[in-house]
């Protein structure tokens, strides 16, 4: 993945891998972009919650590679 780039996370999920993805980008703690998540939801009448399924479609899944012994 190339630095800075958003994609959902594929090792660090809860529920879609967005707010991982996302702090894996801006190289904060995913907790924070979690709550931030919460906390606009809960104060901006849901707002939060619709831009995580938004970024949850629009996002591309982190790439992983397998490798195979």
């Amino acid at each position: 993945m190339k630095k800075n780039q958003f994609a959902r996370s594929h090792t660090n999920r809860l529920f879609m891998g967005v707010a991982s993805g996302v702090a894996a980008s801006l190289n904060v703690d995913p907790i924070i972009i979690r709550l931030a998540f919460v906390v606009t939801t809960l104060f901006a009448g849901g707002a939060g919650l619709l831009v995580y399924l938004v970024l949850a479609l629009v996002l591309p899944e982190q790439y992983v590679s397998v490798e195979t012994y």
